[in-house]
């Protein structure tokens, strides 16, 4: 979407009222004003207890915040699959209340900024669209131009507010209500407004940007579809923005669609992108056979063809350099090992094979050149609970005690036991640590949680007679619980 605006649009649209009572309707005629006119502000939408609240800048919606259940940014991002839900709960046992758990979670490696970035356009669009799934509700803005001069605008992010209500649309609504009130023949033919017929509209899009033009002549929307070459549902949302923000008319409106109360969690990928949605009607099954015909004849033809010139280069190639001298054929060979010595051969070690040199490294002492190898191990393998383990333990053998609260060599231990709670080199190193602190009590829990998944262990069964033996038995406080 462009974010250039109309000024004659604008002057139309342009609304002095700041709140109001909110329905799907007003909602889209909101959203769509804030668009046009490059509006700065901050936006909020309630419900009861409920609030979804926007930073609008120059017309592009840049942060959303919401306090209803699972909206929250962590929470959406656990239901889109990109950050797992043990991690989350794991961060969240070691920040405080006032600490970012987004930030923490880059900190101890868990996700990128990269991914954080990525998710950060479709938090933003997912709760615009879940603004239309509210029947009733209320809305107000608070306009700030002055803030917008603080920001260049092309870092502003990637976020097309208008893609956010098509996508509400679909999630807000039944869809086959929706295909109703779009395809009901009592409320007459589309017909674009003159706003939307006087010149090209950027923010239109592009998979849709002529559907002015092909309003008003009695065609049906699988017909309007098909004209366009976009997806008929993806076409029945737009209509209903127009219609619903009075882009477009129709001689009577039908009844008023009912929101469905909630909207799904959108996917990492939108379901009806315009791409997806060109490439579909593509005609791939009449060119197909073609090259299934004519394939035989052009593969009988140069089987005999290719012998031909392969041959009479090489007599060529011989004759000329007999007469001259042997030293030809070398320089010829000379680029064959440029062309030998390509990083393929010097192939990059696999996070497999670096893993087992440093376990390899930790068995002989070398906890410096383990650790290094740990941590770029880890970026590969974040969830691995034998590189977490062994990193835990370098970096107390190290003396890389950490510079937060989540970055430290328990910490590690404790991620490992997180995705494994019975790993019995996790569990192991846990306790050293505890011994090594002087700490005789914790040592001596940790190795009766050692001695519970490896009986066996001759070194842990030593290391707690060694211990003081504690009066009280009960009480013993083991990271993590045991499975049942």
């Amino acid at each position: 979407m462009s974010q250039q605006s109309d000024p004659e649009i604008a002057a139309d649209i342009r609304s002095s009222a700041t709140e109001g009572a909110c329905s799907p309707r007003v909602w889209a005629q909101v959203i769509l004003e804030r668009i046009l006119t490059r509006g700065t502000g901050i936006l909020s939408i309630t419900n009861g207890d409920d609030e979804r609240t926007f930073c609008f800048m120059a017309g592009i919606p840049v942060s959303a915040q919401s306090n209803v259940d699972d909206e929250d940014f962590t929470e959406t991002m656990v239901a889109t699959g990109v950050l797992p839900e043990a991690r989350l709960k794991w961060i969240r046992k070691h920040t405080n209340a006032e600490e970012s758990e987004v930030e923490a979670l880059i900190g101890a490696g868990t996700i990128s900024r990269a991914e954080v970035d990525a998710h950060h356009r479709l938090h933003i669009q997912h709760l615009i669209g879940a603004g239309l799934s509210w029947p009733q509700a209320t809305w107000t803005w608070v306009a700030k131009p002055e803030v917008a001069s603080r920001f260049e605008a092309n870092l502003l992010p990637n976020v097309d507010a208008l893609e956010a209500l098509i996508s509400g649309v679909l999630g807000s609504f039944d869809l086959g209500d929706l295909r109703t009130f779009i395809d009901t023949e009592d409320a007459g033919d589309f017909v674009a407004d003159a706003r939307l017929t006087n010149g090209d509209h950027t923010w239109i899009p592009d998979d849709m940007k002529q559907v002015s033009s092909i309003m008003g002549q009695n065609m049906d929307r699988p017909a309007m579809a098909t004209q366009l070459q976009c997806d008929p549902d993806r076409l029945a949302s737009l209509l209903w923005i127009l219609e619903a923000t009075d882009w477009a008319h129709r001689s009577h409106a039908p009844p008023a669609l009912e929101p469905l109360g909630t909207i799904a969690i959108l996917t990492a990928q939108e379901p009806l992108s315009a791409q997806s949605t060109i490439e579909t009607p593509a005609p791939a099954p009449a060119p197909a056979p073609k090259p299934q015909q004519t394939a035989p004849p052009q593969q009988a033809q140069p089987a005999p063809v290719p012998s031909k010139p392969e041959t009479t280069p090489a007599v060529q190639a011989k004759k000329p350099p007999a007469s001259t001298a042997k030293s030809k054929p070398t320089p010829k060979k000379a680029p064959a090992p440029k062309k030998a010595p390509a990083p393929k051969k010097v192939a990059k070690i696999s996070s497999a094979k670096r893993l087992q040199q440093a376990l390899e490294a930790v068995t002989s002492g070398d906890f410096d050149g383990a650790y290094t190898k740990l941590v770029s191990t880890r970026k590969d393998r974040p969830s691995c609970p034998d590189t977490l383990a062994a990193l835990g333990w370098c970096a107390w053998k190290t003396g890389n005690l950490g510079s937060n609260a989540y970055d430290g060599p328990e910490d590690y231990l404790l991620l490992a036991l997180t995705f494994d709670a019975e790993h019995p080199k996790a569990l192991e190193y846990y306790a050293r640590i505890a011994i090594d602190q002087g700490q005789t009590e914790t040592a001596r829990n940790r190795l009766l949680q050692v001695l519970k998944v490896t009986p066996t262990s001759s070194w842990a069964q030593e290391a707690l007679e060694e211990c003081a033996p504690s009066s009280r038995k009960g009480g013993l406080r083991l990271w993590p619980k045991s499975k049942s």
